[in-house]
C-alpha cells in the first residue's frame, strides 16, 4: 500500500492543506511549530479514527488535543492505492465519537464501498490501533519499542496461532483476576492472631468466671447453712416468748381476779360493818325522834297553857308533831331494815370468796417466777435473718450475673471458634487454589517462553544485521524472549536504559524495524518517522539516513525533520 493524496481541512493548527506522496521517501521539511506532528496523527487517524481518551502521557484526549484552532470543518481526507486500485478515505470529527462521519471511495467506481464496521486500519494492515502505533508509527515523542499480545504472536511466528494465544493470555489474564480476588478473599494473619486472642481471653475471663461462681456457691452454701441454725434459734426462742407471754398473761389474769376478789370481799365486810353501825343508829335516831317528838309537844302545850294559843290547838299541834314524827321513824326503819334482811347472808357469801381467793391465791403462788418476756434476743435474731436474707438475694443476684457473663462468653467462643476454624480452612483452600493458580500460569508462561526462545535465534540475526549498519559490535547487544535488549558489559549483562540516548534511539529504530518485517507480512504499510534522529552524532546519523534509504526501496515512508542536519 502507499499514500498518493491527503487534504487537511482543518485539525489541529493546520488548515486546508493538501500533500502528494510518492514512492520510496517523502521528505517534509517544516521549521518547529509547523505542525509536523499533527500532520503524523491526522494520518494516523484517517485509517483508525479517533477515539474519546487516548492513552499514554498525554494530559487531554486526542480529540480534544487536534480540535481545530480556526474552527471549520474537523477532518480531510486521504488517498491510497492498494492492489494497482486508488481509494479515498473521508473523516469528520466532532466532540465525541457519535458525531464523527466516515466515507470511503472507490475512485475507480466513484462508489462508496461500505461503512466502517471496524478501524479501515485493521481491514488493510490486519493489525490495532496499538499494534500500528508501536511499529510503523514513529512518534517524536516516544518511539520505544514495546510490545503486546499480538506483536508477540507475530514475533515467534505464532500470529495464525493468535486466537489461540489469545484464549491462553485471557485464560493467564482470567487466573490472575481470581487469584487477585482469592487474595483479597484470604483474612490475613493478623485478623486471625486476633481472633485466637479474642478467643484465648475469653477463656481466661470463663477461667475466672467459674472460679468466682465456685466462690459464690460455697458462700451460698455457708450462709444457707448459717441462716437455717439462726431460723432455728428464733423458732426457740419465738416459742419460749410466746411460752412466757402466755404464763405472764395467765399471771397478769389471776393477778387481777385476786384483786377483785379482795376487792368484793373488802366491800361485803364493809356492808356488814355498815349494817352494825345502821343498827345502833336506828336505836339512836328512834331515842332522838321521841325525844324531839316530846319537845315540841311541851313547847306547844306551854304555849297554849300561856294563853299564846288555845290549848286545844297546842294539843292538836303536838299530836300531829308526834304522829309525822313517828311515820317518819317508821319509814326510815323500814328502809333500813330491807338491808339489813338483804345482807344476812353477807357471812357466807364472804367464806365462798375467801375460798375462791385461796384457790387463786395457791395457783397465782405456781406463777410467781414467770417474768415479762425479754424480746431483744428475737429481734437480733431476726434483724440477722433480715440480713443474711439480703447476703443471700445479693449473692444469688452475683451469681446469675456471673452465670450471664459465662453463657455470654460461651456463646462469643463458640462464633468465634467457628470464624477461626471457617477462616482457617478458607484460608487453606484459598490458598491450596493460588498454589494450583500459580502453578498453572508458571506452565502457560513458561509453554509460551519456551515458544517464544525457539525464535530469540533468529531474531537477534535479524537485529545484528541491523546493528551492523552502525558498526556496532553484533555481539554487544543482544534481545531475550520478552523483547528486552541487554547490553554486554564487564559486569555482565545489562538493560541497555543504562547507554545513551544516541544508542537507545538506534536500538529501538532496530527493533522497531523487526518488528515491521515480522508482523505486516501481507500489504506493507507506510513508515511515518517524525524528526526521530535529534539525538544522533553526525556520524550515526549519516549511518541511520544510509539505512533509511535501504529501506525506502521495499516500504514508503514519510520522513519529517526540522533542520538542515536533518534532511536527507
Amino acid at each position: 500500500m502507499k499514500l498518493l493524496k491527503l487534504h487537511i481541512e482543518n485539525f489541529g493548527k493546520l488548515s486546508n492543506q493538501d500533500i502528494d506522496f510518492a514512492d520510496g521517501i517523502n521528505q517534509i521539511y517544516k521549521e518547529n511549530g509547523w505542525g509536523k506532528s499533527t500532520l503524523t496523527f491526522f494520518i494516523k487517524a484517517m485509517f483508525y479514527g479517533m477515539s474519546a481518551k487516548t492513552r499514554g502521557e498525554d494530559y487531554k484526549s486526542e480529540r480534544t488535543r487536534f480540535m481545530p484552532w480556526q474552527g471549520g470543518i474537523y477532518g480531510g481526507y486521504i488517498i491510497y492505492q492498494i492492489d494497482g486500485k486508488e481509494y479515498k478515505v473521508t473523516r469528520t470529527f466532532a466532540k465525541t465519537p457519535e458525531g464523527d462521519t466516515f466515507e470511503l471511495l472507490d475512485k475507480s467506481t466513484n462508489l462508496i464501498v461500505k461503512n466502517e464496521m471496524k478501524p479501515l486500519g485493521e481491514q488493510l494492515f490486519g493489525v490495532g490501533v496499538e499494534t500500528f502505533t508501536m511499529t510503523v508509527f514513529f512518534s517524536q515523542l516516544d518511539f520505544k519499542s514495546s510490545l503486546n499480545d499480538s506483536i508477540s504472536s507475530s514475533l515467534v511466528g505464532l500470529d495464525k496461532y493468535q486466537n489461540d494465544l489469545d484464549k491462553v493470555d485471557k485464560a493467564i489474564k482470567i487466573l490472575k483476576e481470581n487469584k487477585s480476588g482469592l487474595k483479597r478473599l484470604i483474612v490475613g494473619k493478623s485478623e486471625l492472631e486476633r481472633l485466637k486472642l479474642s478467643f484465648n481471653e475469653n477463656n481466661s475471663k470463663l477461667i475466672k468466671l467459674n472460679d468466682e461462681k465456685q466462690g459464690q456457691l460455697e458462700k451460698e452454701q455457708d450462709l444457707i447453712k448459717e441462716l437455717e441454725n439462726i431460723k432455728s434459734r428464733f423458732e426457740s426462742e419465738r416459742e419460749k416468748i410466746s411460752y412466757q407471754e402466755l404464763k405472764f398473761q395467765e399471771k397478769a389474769e389471776l393477778e387481777s381476779q385476786v384483786n377483785q376478789l379482795n376487792n368484793q370481799i373488802n366491800q361485803l365486810k364493809n356492808q356488814k360493818e355498815s349494817y352494825s353501825n345502821d343498827k345502833k343508829d336506828n336505836s339512836k335516831l328512834l331515842l332522838l325522834g321521841l325525844f324531839i317528838s316530846l319537845a315540841i309537844a311541851v313547847v306547844f302545850l306551854v304555849i297554849g297553857i300561856l294563853n299564846v294559843v288555845s290549848i286545844v290547838v297546842g294539843i292538836a299541834i303536838s299530836l300531829a308533831m308526834f304522829i309525822a314524827s313517828g311515820v317518819f321513824l317508821y319509814f326510815s326503819l323500814r328502809k333500813r331494815n330491807g338491808k339489813q334482811n338483804n345482807s344476812d347472808d353477807f357471812g357466807s357469801e364472804i367464806v365462798n370468796l375467801k375460798h375462791k381467793l385461796i384457790d387463786k391465791q395457791s395457783s397465782l403462788a405456781k406463777l410467781q417466777g414467770s417474768i415479762y418476756p425479754d424480746r431483744r434476743e428475737l429481734d437480733n435474731l431476726s434483724d440477722k435473718i433480715k440480713a443474711y436474707e439480703m447476703q443471700l438475694l445479693q449473692i444469688r443476684h452475683n451469681k446469675e450475673n456471673i452465670e450471664n457473663l459465662i453463657g455470654r462468653y460461651i456463646e462469643e467462643n463458640d462464633v468465634l471458634e467457628n470464624k477461626i476454624n471457617q477462616t482457617t480452612s478458607v484460608n487453606r483452600e484459598n490458598e491450596e487454589k493460588i498454589d494450583l493458580i500459580d502453578r498453572t500460569i508458571g506452565y502457560l508462561t513458561k509453554a509460551r517462553e519456551n515458544v517464544s526462545s525457539r525464535f530469540v535465534g533468529d531474531i537477534n540475526n535479524d537485529f545484528a544485521s541491523l546493528l551492523d549498519n552502525f558498526n556496532i559490535d553484533k555481539d554487544r547487544f543482544v534481545v531475550d524472549s520478552k523483547w528486552n535488549v541487554l547490553e554486554n558489559s564487564i559486569v555482565g549483562m545489562k538493560s541497555f536504559e543504562f547507554s545513551s540516548q544516541g544508542y537507545k534511539d538506534i536500538i529501538s529504530l532496530c527493533q522497531r524495524l523487526i518488528l515491521i518485517r515480522k508482523i505486516f507480512k501481507g500489504e506493507r504499510p507506510v513508515i511515518i518517522l517524525d524528526d526521530i534522529f535529534v539525538n544522533l552524532d553526525d556520524e550515526m546519523l549519516k549511518l541511520a539516513k544510509d539505512l533509511i534509504k535501504s529501506i525506502s526501496a521495499q516500504y514508503q515512508i514519510i520522513y519529517i525533520c526540522c533542520n538542515e542536519r536533518s534532511k536527507i
